[in-house]
C-alpha cells in the first residue's frame, strides 16, 4: 500500500477544486496555550455546561484533548472583555479540575482563539460566536438536539426559543437547558417532548387552543399519577408527558359529566397500581405511541376496573363514547383505524 499526499489523493478520487479567496475564507484562528483557570464563560454560555457529561467523561486524557474555542473580546467591552470560551467549556473544566496546570505553559489548555476588533458590540460578538459554534459542531460531529437548541437560543433561532420558553413555563430542565429555577424538574428522554411541541401542539385541532395551558394540565396530571406512592417518580419522561397531553385532552374534551369524573379519579388514584411510568411507554416510544397507550393500556385498564368494581351500569368507555370523542378530535381515534380508513 502506497502513501499519498493530499494533492495526490484529490487526483485519485477526482475531488473537484473548490476555490475561494483569503478574504472570503476569513481570518485564521490563532493557536495558543492558555490557563484554563483564567478563562471566562459568558452567562449566556453557562447553559451549555453539563455536570453529568463531565462526570461521564472520566479523567482527563490529553491525547483526546482537542482545542477549545476561545473568543478574545476587545478591551472596549469593559467587563465583557477578555478570553471567553464559546465551545469547549467541558474541556476547560476537566483540564482545571485535573490539577495538571502549573506555571509551565506546556501544561496549559490548547486553544484556538478568535480575535475581535475594537469597537464591535457585544451583541455582534455573541451572534458571531453562536454562528461559529453551530458551524464547528455541525461539521465536525453530530451534536444532540439539546446541544443544537442550546446554541440556537444564543443565535435567536425561533424553534430553539420556543422549546426553551415551554420548558421554562413548565419549570422543566434538560441537563441545564430550560428552567433556571432551583425547584426545576429534570426532563429525561427529551426527543418525544420536542416532538410534542413541534408536532402535537401544531395540529389543526390545537390552533384555537391555549397550548401552554394544555401542557401545564398534562404535567399536573403526570405528577398526580406518578409523583406519589412508595416509589414516586423524580423526573419527567418525554414520552410519558406526551401521552399525558393526549390523555388530559381526551378526559376534558372527549368525556363529559360522571364518566369524565370517574376517569379522572382513576388516573389520580388507580392507574399507578397497573402501570408505572416506565411500563406505560414500554414498546411504545414511536410517534403514534401515545394513542396506542391511551386505548390499549389506559382505557382498557379503566374499563376493566370499572366493570369489576361496579358491574352492571358501570361508566365504561365504549363505542358510542369513542364516536363522540372522535367527532371532537380525530386524534382520539385508535391508530390502527387510521390504516383501515386509508384502505377503505
Amino acid at each position: 500500500m502506497s502513501t499519498l499526499t493530499i494533492e495526490e489523493l484529490t487526483k485519485k478520487y477526482k475531488i473537484k477544486k473548490n476555490p475561494t479567496t483569503l478574504e472570503d475564507a476569513g481570518e485564521l484562528m490563532k493557536y495558543e496555550l492558555l490557563r484554563s483557570s483564567g478563562l471566562k464563560v459568558d452567562d449566556e454560555y453557562q447553559r451549555l455546561i453539563s455536570a453529568i457529561a463531565i462526570q461521564d467523561y472520566g479523567k482527563l486524557n490529553r491525547d483526546l484533548l482537542a482545542t477549545t474555542l476561545v473568543s478574545r473580546r476587545p478591551e472596549s467591552l469593559g467587563d465583557w472583555s477578555g478570553d471567553f470560551i464559546f465551545d469547549g467549556q467541558h474541556k476547560g473544566i476537566m483540564h482545571f479540575v485535573s490539577g495538571i496546570e502549573t506555571n509551565d505553559n506546556s501544561t496549559w489548555l490548547p486553544c484556538q482563539v478568535k480575535l475581535w476588533p475594537e469597537g464591535i458590540s457585544l451583541e455582534e460578538i455573541r451572534h458571531g460566536e453562536a454562528k461559529l459554534f453551530i458551524k464547528h459542531n455541525s461539521e465536525r460531529k453530530n451534536p444532540t438536539k439539546v446541544d443544537i437548541y442550546r446554541s440556537g437560543v444564543l443565535f435567536g433561532d425561533p424553534e430553539a426559543l420556543e422549546i426553551e420558553t415551554i420548558l421554562k413555563n413548565l419549570n422543566l430542565v434538560i441537563d441545564g437547558f430550560g428552567s433556571t429555577e432551583d425547584d426545576a424538574i429534570t426532563l429525561k428522554v427529551p426527543n418525544p417532548f420536542f416532538r410534542c411541541v413541534l408536532s402535537d401542539l401544531e395540529t389543526d385541532a390545537m390552533k384555537n387552543q391555549d397550548t401552554t395551558l394544555w401542557m401545564q394540565k398534562a404535567l399536573k396530571q403526570y405528577e398526580k399519577t406518578y409523583f406519589r406512592g412508595q416509589n414516586p417518580d423524580t423526573f419527567i419522561h418525554g414520552q410519558v408527558l406526551r401521552t399525558f397531553l393526549l390523555v388530559t385532552m381526551f378526559a376534558e374534551l372527549g368525556l363529559t359529566n360522571g364518566r369524565q369524573k370517574k376517569f379522572k379519579e382513576f388516573l389520580d388514584f388507580e392507574f399507578l397500581k397497573s402501570y408505572n411510568s416506565s411500563a406505560l411507554v414500554k414498546n411504545h416510544g414511536g410517534f403514534a405511541g401515545p394513542r396506542y397507550i391511551l386505548h390499549d393500556r389506559i382505557i382498557d385498564t379503566y374499563n376493566t376496573i370499572e366493570t369489576n368494581t361496579i358491574g352492571k351500569g358501570a361508566m365504561t368507555i365504549g363505542k358510542e363514547t369513542f364516536k363522540e370523542a372522535i367527532n371532537v378530535n380525530k386524534i382520539f381515534q385508535h391508530p390502527d383505524k387510521d390504516t383501515v380508513n386509508a384502505n377503505d
